[in-house]
Formats: C-alpha cells, sequence, structure tokens
C-alpha cells in the first residue's frame, strides 16, 4: 500500500479517530483549510482505492448525502507502511542518528554480521 497525501492522511485521520461514518460536509468542517469539494474529490480517491467504504445515506441540509467509513484500522494501514524497504531504511537511519546507546549499536551490529553471513551462506 502507498503512503497517503497530505489531504488523505487529514481525512483519515478525521475518520479514524471519529469513530462513526462522517459525510463530507462533516469532515470538512473538521478540516478548516480543505473545501467540502476538495474533501469530495480525496474521498473519491479513497472509495476508489478501497481504503474506505459508503457506511450509509443521510440528510444533509436539502440533500441526501452519502457517509463514509475506513475499510481498514489505522494500525493495520501504520504496519503496511512500516512493512516497506524504504521505510525501514528510514528507520534504521534515523535510529543510529537519534542517539542510539553504544550497547543499542552494539546489538544492531551484530544483527547486521549474522545477517550478512546467512545471506553469504545461502549465496555458496
Amino acid at each position: 500500500m502507498k503512503k497517503f497525501t497530505k489531504k488523505e492522511s487529514q481525512v483519515m485521520d478525521i475518520l479514524w479517530c471519529e469513530g462513526k461514518p462522517l459525510t463530507a460536509r462533516e469532515i470538512s468542517d473538521r478540516i478548516s483549510e480543505m473545501s467540502v469539494y476538495s474533501v469530495q474529490q480525496v474521498l473519491s480517491r479513497l472509495l476508489e482505492g478501497n481504503i474506505i467504504q459508503v457506511a450509509g445515506i443521510t440528510h444533509n441540509r436539502n440533500a441526501i448525502a452519502r457517509q463514509y467509513e475506513p475499510s481498514m484500522q489505522e494500525a493495520d494501514y501504520l504496519a503496511s507502511i512500516a512493512n516497506s524497504r524504504e521505510t525501514c531504511r528510514l528507520f534504521a537511519q534515523n535510529f543510529v542518528d537519534a542517539g542510539a546507546s553504544l550497547e543499542e549499536l552494539n546489538e544492531l551490529e551484530a544483527r547486521i554480521r549474522t545477517r550478512i553471513r546467512e545471506l553469504k551462506d545461502q549465496s555458496s
């Protein structure tokens, strides 16, 4: 799964945090910098990707409006993003650069050396 755009993240954060189905207008009301039309475009993309689903229909002012809910839990999305090679590489780089202790770095080094040996043995 690909990482969400900024707008997709904003919409999904609202849907996950709210815990109940919301209309495009209700989402727009919670994101001050996004118009209802922008929210509708984002919802359309998320719907096409099966990230959200239509949960029901309600009356919204003088019109009928669809209510949307996430098709996946936030934890599942985060796990899918965290399992990408690029994310793992960035995480490791940040871990090393952000002040890991000598003990933690030694553990990481030992793990890397073990993995290198395993890969060399497999290719022999």
